[in-house]
């Protein structure tokens, strides 16, 4: 029984993480499609932590939510080589779309 507690209360740590990651991530992505040229980054940040909390098995929906966030993220991207921000929100596209599928 004490092993369930444990486990049930690990889940709920690393969703209200993982959660909590994927808020911050939409207002900051919110905040980099109104023009703030920092908020991309942020969002990056977040939604990849988000990704890191959390499963496709264990929350497909949150996962998936959160990459293609990620990908208008990269997309949104005006750091870098656009051409590897492009590439990379291809990539995590392409991963969002197994998902969808599956």
């Amino acid at each position: 029984m004490e092993l369930f507690a444990a486990l049930l209360s690990r889940v709920v740590t690393d969703r209200a993480v993982a959660l909590d990651a994927f808020q911050r991530g939409i207002v900051a992505l919110l905040a980099a499609e109104a023009g703030d040229p920092d908020a991309a980054e942020r969002a990056i940040i977040e939604l990849q932590r988000c990704l890191e909390w959390t499963t496709r098995d264990g929350d497909p929906n949150l996962w998936l939510e959160a990459a293609l966030a990620l990908a208008e993220a990269y997309a949104a991207r005006v750091t870098g080589d656009p051409l590897a921000n492009a590439r990379r929100a291809i990539a995590v596209y392409h991963a969002a779309l197994l998902v969808m599928l599956d």
